[in-house]
């Protein structure tokens, strides 16, 4: 019988400040909670074919070995959005995604209004597009108690445009809270490499095994179900490193919140219509490759993502083309803005946001019966076409 037990392993994840390099995670700053984790060792060797006066074949020669890293990381906040940054945070930097901090709330009493904007106070950002992605609340005076997500931001005129529009539209009497929150949002450049400890631990009381891993990069798909906790599910690629033995470490410590279903949104709306979402799927849709390097100790350089193309699947109830025109929008490539936003509890709060979708098909889906439009779609705008807000 094994000394070892499936879940008694422990995970954890710290960004690199030199590529390649061990960052040394420790267990009271670095834990993330995975679920399944599994540690790939890709150990790579190749044959001869001499003569040796039998018709035995020689043992294969090792040659160069990386490591693969999956497992399951669901969504859930920090506690202090803004301030703490996510457990899942290095591994959705190594995967390309870069977090933008709103450390505290941005407050203010609006200068006008009208059916899909609201233009904020003069102290207001005057860098466009600066509150992009963040979730703007109501919380006085005309139209009072009202979620939003800004979806674009006029620095010179102060004028945020929010999705969906208003249900009473705000004047110069409303007062209004930006959410503290991090966005995180893709990049091309300056994107970290992440180390990778996973620990299996005895049940005997002797040593821990430490499968480390280095210089990381990944891709993943997140996945949001109706009446589900929502997830990451992460493919990481980085170079291999000897197994080793190491005494027992200290327990991981780990953020307090934990996921939530996906119920009670407070908004889920696909070009300014509200829609039941009975799921939704985002892939970003990275390649990684590593390349020989024979200073390396196993052949192989550290990973890098080479190229992306980052889209999903939702999945609705049939409606009508005047509802909506999937048909129409494949045809003319016209870009789809969908939203989403949900929670209850500052700092365990969601949003994520696709402002240029471009439909690639649609199927039919049975859903208990029910017939539901199944529609996949792919990210037309650089960097930043795809959003995940803490809040």
């Amino acid at each position: 019988m094994s000394d070892y037990r499936t879940l008694n392993r422990s995970v954890w994840c710290k960004v690199e400040s030199s590529s390649g390099t061990d960052a040394v995670p420790t267990a009271g700053s670095n834990g993330v909670l995975v679920e399944n984790p599994n540690s790939n060792l890709q150990l790579n060797t190749f044959d001869t074919n001499e003569v040796t006066g039998s018709l035995d074949a020689r043992a294969p020669i090792p040659s160069t070995g990386n490591a693969g890293f999956s497992g399951r990381v669901y969504l859930h906040g920090s506690g202090a959005a803004g301030t703490t940054l996510p457990e899942v945070d290095p591994f959705l930097k190594a995967c390309g995604f870069s977090p933008t901090a709103f450390a505290a709330a941005v407050t203010g009493t609006a200068q006008a209004g009208a059916s899909s904007t609201i233009t904020l106070a003069s102290g207001a950002s005057a860098t466009n597009d600066f509150y992009r992605g963040t979730v703007i609340v109501t919380t006085g005076g005309t139209g009072s108690g009202q979620t939003r997500q800004i979806k674009s931001y006029v620095g010179s005129t102060k004028v945020a445009t929010v999705t969906p529009a208003w249900s009473v539209t705000p004047d110069n009497t409303t007062t209004y809270s930006i959410a503290a929150c991090h966005i995180y949002k893709q990049v091309s450049s300056s994107i970290p490499t992440v180390t990778i400890y996973e620990w299996l631990h005895r049940t005997d009381g002797g040593n821990s095994k430490l499968r480390a891993q280095v210089g990381c990069a990944g891709t993943f798909t997140l996945a949001v179900q109706s009446g589900q906790g929502c997830y990451f599910d992460f493919q990481m690629t980085g170079s291999l490193v000897q197994p080793t033995d190491p005494s027992v470490p200290s327990a991981a410590t780990y953020q307090s919140t934990r996921p939530i279903a996906f119920v009670n949104t407070i908004n889920c709306v696909l070009d300014g219509t509200s829609f039941a979402l009975d799921n939704f799927s985002f892939d970003a849709g990275n390649e990684v490759q590593q390349i020989g390097d024979p200073r390396a100790d196993f052949g192989l350089g550290i990973a890098g993502i080479t190229r992306r193309r980052a889209g999903g699947t939702f999945r609705a109830p049939m409606d009508l083309e005047a509802t909506r025109d999937v048909f129409s929008g494949w045809a003319n490539g016209t870009e789809a803005v969908m939203s989403v936003v949900w929670g209850a509890t500052a700092g365990n709060r969601f949003a994520v946001m696709s402002d240029h979708m471009v439909y690639s098909g649609v199927n039919d889906a049975d859903v208990n019966g029910f017939l539901y439009a199944e529609t996949p779609f792919r990210c037309n705008r650089e960097n930043d076409s795809f959003m995940i807000t803490f809040w």
